[in-house]
């Protein structure tokens, strides 16, 4: 599922990715989030549940939590 999210991504087709990405478990989705190209990024963890978000972010590497947390509005932080 993981290359077909990526694909999707390519394919600027965010809705049908996030549907298949909030199906993932956290390992999984900090796979994609290790993979997917950076100017998709912001769009793309915007639309992702944030109790899975959460629980993935401590899969991550820090300075990639930092660039993930940076790009969230304040709103979605509270």
């Amino acid at each position: 599922m993981e290359n077909k999210i990526l694909e999707l991504l390519k394919k600027q087709d965010l809705n049908e990715a996030l549907n298949l990405a909030n199906k993932l478990d956290s390992q999984n989705l900090s796979t994609i989030l290790n993979k997917i190209d950076k100017s998709l990024l912001k769009d793309f963890i915007r639309g992702l549940d944030s109790e899975l978000l959460a629980e993935t972010l401590l899969l991550l590497e820090k300075d990639q939590q930092e660039e993930i947390i940076n790009s969230l509005p304040d709103i979605e932080l509270d």
